[in-house]
């Protein structure tokens, strides 16, 4: 991507005049690889894998917030005085760092069994490399690896209709993990850009769901 579209400001700026200019760029490569086959006549498998890097190649005026937007504008940084409402900014060229929310590795393996007819159990694993929350790169989260559980069961009726009752468990260990992390600026408006400043999205925890569909 050449020239996309960013606030003028930078990312996380507020508090400030901005316009939206051309003033971003990104590359994403990488290669996807899919493999599947059966070991038995009732047990097949499939595996896919991403690599995928994900960067910017240019990100002109980026500016992060510290302190209290809504206070005194500083000039610098080393000016800051806290509790008092000022708040300062620090401009940064993150060209070349990687794209936030974007994991270098992706895996999915899940392996079906067939043990009676029109019955499948599935078990699938899902797992994700660690990535970063900003675009400053400063902070990495954790990757994590997920077990599904699947199951589903055909019922065909006299009348022709299809019946099919599915049921599936995620997170079947209840692992907790961030479905989602970014930073954006100093949120807590203490002066300083850290960990705290990160906002999460916790997962549910193990999800159960089952239904019924009916082909007619």
């Amino acid at each position: 991507r050449r020239d996309f579209i960013l606030p003028s400001v930078g990312q996380y700026a507020s508090g400030a005049d901005e316009t939206f200019e051309n003033i971003g760029g990104a590359r994403n490569r990488g290669l996807e690889l899919a493999l599947n086959g059966e070991a038995t006549d009732k047990i097949s498998w499939n595996l896919s894998y991403t690599y995928l890097d994900a960067k910017f190649t240019r990100y002109d005026d980026f500016n992060l917030v510290r302190g209290n937007s809504r206070g005194t504008y500083q000039d610098s940084c080393a000016t800051l005085a806290m509790p008092s409402r000022q708040w300062c900014t620090e401009s940064y060229d993150n060209a070349g760092n990687r794209i936030p929310r974007s994991p270098r590795h992706m895996v999915n393996l899940s392996v079906e069994t067939r043990p009676i007819s029109g019955l499948k159990i599935t078990g699938e694993v899902q797992g994700i490399s660690s990535y970063y929350a900003d675009e400053l790169n400063r902070f990495r989260i954790s990757g994590h690896a997920l077990f599904n559980l699947l199951t589903s069961y055909d019922i065909k009726s006299g009348s022709g209709a299809a019946w099919n009752l599915f049921a599936r468990i995620d997170n079947v260990f209840d692992r907790t993990y961030f479905t989602r992390a970014f930073a954006f600026n100093d949120t807590n408006q203490d002066g300083v850009y850290d960990g705290e400043d990160i906002t999460f999205t916790v997962s549910p925890g193990r999800v159960w769901t089952a239904g019924l569909s009916v082909n007619f």
